[in-house]
């Protein structure tokens, strides 16, 4: 069973009911299904592409019928909505003036089963929405924007004034027309309460609380009264739906196991629905705050409750508690399923001065009986300290005995210790009351106390006194508040008493300690850029803390100044020491020569500092001056008589060399001239250039081979060399391949390029040999390449036929033509077909071999032979003689 997590309760001292003129659902109409129907009149309401319906139905018909409707759709006019029930299901159905006719789609829950439910149809701009008992069931957002909702069509409730079978058949009750979307949450929260006042967006309300006439009274903020049409005599009847004055709810989003709905009548009676079964998709608790239409039973309250719960499948359950605001004492209830129908006896249990009533089922409405005992109370105290009693006095009007749970029977009882004590009084009507106190272990708090324990010797420390609650503080030297401060050492006590006056004590010892004596020793001169050391001694010292922030007894020291330590002993007191150290003087040192080299160079450094006793460099050299040959940083330590050394460092650079590269032609035809460039980098401007010939150019122009060599100098007057073969060429020879030949199918002829040295050849099939063999007539060219140009020359093989094919055989085994043997057949490709002389195939084969001839009959044969590699083709006679 599902249980509710959430506790919403809802506490309402008064309502105001002026506006209805009937209590609960009031009146409601019952529509025939073919005639008639509540006509409200044309005014649209303020009402453009947003609006929410809302109504109670009660309904069994399966058939479409509309239950509002506002709704044209004409050649003028396409724009508007229908409300109402299709195939059992709730739907809003409309246009919006975009040529389409637009549908919430159909909610899940069957409304056609004889029962009240309140449904919702909403328009969100191109959202269409459809609600069912506060439920959101189904939507459809469409993709247009802008609609318009206005017809001039009258709104009707009942029918669509234009079509005949949409009557609605069935009740309806509480119609309301919003000019805006509603939310689920104002829905659920508003459907069974009724509104004293319309607000500003309810623009049209049918409360249908009429008892006579033909007119619905619309209380919206822009009321048009309705006219009933169709119907006759007085048709307004009890209303069975769940409606009130006041109202809450608790819907699946805040479900959960535990919870419950609970609400207050005006009069301050209350009722809580809880234990709510799992199938339950919500519940709604309602009050109302006049006395029903249809009379209860006597002594009825003034006002009732109803509870109306929403489910899936089978009939949700729960369970409901009336707390009647004098007590459940000489109370009982009555039950109705609805506001149409009469009461009965409500089976309850008294629980928690309360009604209790398990297992009811769907919805009903409840109201108490009866009248309660005068009140019982319990007056005395409410808590002992331990060891103490306390005395409880019952007091109430009228009562005749009184029995406590002890077994005692006066009004006061006397000698309690802790506990919970319950008093019955009876009166002479026969009821009783009855009323509990407890009495509770009075709270008394240990102190503890904290601080400081250990005094150094002339210090002053702090105690702190601390409670688990509330406490009032006495120390034994008269302080009351929780620290003090201490100077002596002794033991000092704490009193502290809770609020019941129950005290505890707590005691501290605190003793005195006597504080470290310091001493340091260590280096009171100190060089420049050395370290000396500092070394601190303490009796009884624990730790150390220096004014560098370093804890340990030594440390070392790089500058002249004044170092403190603090000592702390083991108990907390501390002593503290200084000590002074000086700066020992030495002259400055410098270090002049040559801090630019150019790569592969050397240079000098030398060092002067007045008064140094000696040098040493990085290098490992002891003299003041040495002599470098690579760039990098130089360091010189001078010495000086007071112990003290001074160091000084430079940083001598080597300047890159320029880097030269000579680019040009490497090779030097016949009659030629070449050219030679220079090409220099890293180097800056301005340049000087020296070939090996004396040209000063940066370029050069040679007419004979050889090697040629240039020296680039820069500003930095850092030199460079590089050097450039050229080589001697020769010409490419004019050359021939001989005159023009032809070849006989199946032999070769090998062609032939000219010799030399350094010569490139490219035959006209792509090889690159000085010699070519043929195999197949056809044009053969030859280029021949040198550094120095290119010649060309060509050949012509033309095919000649080689062939000698008999026309005649004897096949006598004589081994003389015995077979078609064709001289000059050379390679497997030869194709050969023979037909006799009436056409008939006699042989085919792509292979022929001369072998054909030998079983052959006499007489003539038509003969084809070709060679599809080389295009050859031969057609003839041969005869067979025997």
């Amino acid at each position: 069973m599902l249980k509710q997590l959430l506790v919403l309760f809802l506490f309402i001292a008064a309502h105001l009911a002026t506006a209805q003129s009937l209590p609960g659902s009031g009146n409601n109409l019952t529509f025939n299904g073919y005639s008639q129907y509540v006509n409200c009149g044309t005014a649209d309401r303020g009402i453009v592409n947003t609006l929410t319906v809302e109504a109670w139905v009660k309904t069994i018909s399966y058939e479409g019928q509309f239950a509002v409707t506002k709704y044209s759709n004409s050649f003028f006019s396409e724009s508007g909505f229908e409300f109402g029930t299709v195939q059992g299901r709730a739907a809003i159905y409309g246009r919006a003036g975009k040529g389409n006719y637009f549908t919430s789609g159909l909610s899940t829950t069957v409304v056609s089963d004889g029962r009240w439910h309140h449904i919702a149809g909403q328009v969100e701009q191109n959202v269409w929405r459809i609600y069912v008992d506060g439920v959101l069931e189904n939507s459809n957002t469409y993709a247009y924007s802008g609609g318009d909702l206005r017809t001039p069509e009258p709104m009707t409730i009942g029918t669509y004034t234009y079509l005949t079978n949409f009557y609605f058949q069935g009740d309806i009750d509480e119609v309301r027309v919003w000019r805006t979307a509603r939310s689920t949450a104002d829905i659920q929260q508003n459907m069974c309460r009724k509104f004293a006042t319309a607000p500003a967006d309810l623009v049209a309300y049918y409360r249908f609380d009429q008892s006579s006439g033909l007119t619905a009274t619309d209380q919206g903020s822009q009321p048009t009264n309705g006219t009933l049409v169709g119907f006759a005599g007085s048709p307004w009847h009890p209303s069975g739906a769940a409606l009130g004055d006041a109202s809450t709810s608790l819907y699946q989003a805040s479900l959960a196991t535990g919870a419950r709905v609970a609400l207050a009548t005006a009069t301050g009676d209350s009722a809580v629905a809880s234990l709510v079964s799992a199938q339950t998709r919500g519940v709604q608790l309602y009050a109302v705050d006049s006395p029903p239409s249809i009379a209860a039973g006597a002594g009825a309250a003034a006002n009732y409750v109803g509870v109306f719960t929403v489910g899936t499948g089978n009939i949700p359950t729960f369970t409901l508690r009336l707390h009647p605001l004098g007590g459940a004492n000489c109370r009982t209830a009555q039950q109705r399923p609805a506001n149409d129908q009469g009461w009965s006896a409500l089976t309850t249990t008294t629980v928690n001065n309360s009604l209790l009533s398990s297992s009811l089922s769907y919805r009903g409405e409840y109201i108490l009986l009866g009248s309660a005992a005068a009140p019982l109370t319990i007056a005395g105290d409410s808590a002992v300290c331990a060891g103490a009693t306390g005395r409880l006095v019952a007091t109430t009007t009228g009562a005749t005995s009184y029995r406590w749970s002890t077994g005692a029977t006066t009004a006061t009882l006397s000698g309690l210790g802790p506990g919970t004590y319950t008093v019955t009084a009876s009166f002479a009507n026969g009821c009783t009351a009855t009323a509990q106190a407890t009495i509770r272990q009075a709270r008394s708090y240990a102190p503890t106390i904290s601080g400081d324990s250990v005094l150094c010797a002339g210090a002053a420390g702090r105690l702190q006194a601390s409670a688990a609650g509330p406490v009032a503080y006495l120390w034994n030297t008269g302080a009351t508040t929780a620290s003090i401060a201490v100077s002596q050492a002794g033991t000092y006590t704490v009193t502290a008493t809770s609020p019941a006056g129950c005290p505890q004590q707590a005691s501290y010892r605190v003793r005195v300690a006597p504080n470290p004596t310091v001493s340091i020793t260590g280096d009171a001169g100190l060089c420049a850029g050395s370290t000396g050391r500092l070394t601190a001694t303490a009796s009884s010292a624990a730790t150390y803390r220096w004014s560098t922030g370093a804890t340990t007894a030594g440390i070392a020291v790089t500058q002249p100044g004044t170092y403190t330590v603090t000592a702390t002993s083991a108990a907390g007191c501390v002593g503290q020491a200084a000590f002074q150290v000086q700066l020992l003087a030495t002259a400055p040192l410098s270090i002049s020569g040559d801090t630019v080299l150019c790569a592969g160079g050397s240079g000098h450094l030398a060092a002067t500092s007045a008064g140094a006793t000696g040098y040493r460099w990085s290098t490992g050299a002891n003299t003041a001056s040495i002599a470098v040959s690579q760039a990098g940083t130089y360091t010189v330590t001078a010495s000086f008589a007071n112990g003290c050394t001074s160091t000084a460092q430079v940083r001598v650079r080597a300047l890159a060399l320029p880097t030269v590269a000579i680019g040009g032609d490497s090779v030097l035809c016949p009659g030629a001239t070449a050219q030679l460039v220079t090409f220099v980098g890293n180097a800056a401007s301005p340049l000087t250039y020296r070939w090996n010939t004396g040209a000063t150019t940066a370029s050069l122009p040679v007419t004979q081979a050889g090697t040629y060599t240039v020296t680039v100098t820069n500003a930095t007057g850092c030199a460079q060399q590089a050097s450039y073969r050229v080589r001697g060429a020769l010409a490419a020879p004019t050359f021939t391949l001989g005159a023009d030949t032809t070849l006989c199918d199946g032999e070769s002829l090998t062609l032939r390029g000219p010799a030399g040295a350094g010569l490139r050849y490219l035959w006209s099939d792509g090889s690159t040999n000085q010699l070519l063999r043929v195999t197949a007539a056809g044009s053969y060219s030859l280029r021949v390449s040198s550094q120095c140009g290119t010649t060309q020359a060509a050949r012509t093989v033309a095919p000649r036929n080689c062939l000698l094919v008999p026309n005649i055989i004897t096949p006598n085994n004589d081994k003389q033509n015995d077979l078609f043997a064709v001289q000059g057949l050379a390679g497997s490709d030869w194709s050969l077909d023979i037909y006799n002389r009436w056409g008939r195939p006699v042989l085919h084969t792509d292979s022929y071999r001369n072998d054909w001839g030998s079983e052959a009959a006499a007489g003539m044969y038509y003969v084809l032979l070709r060679r599809a590699s080389t295009g050859y083709s031969y057609k003839g006679w041969v005869e067979v003689v025997r």
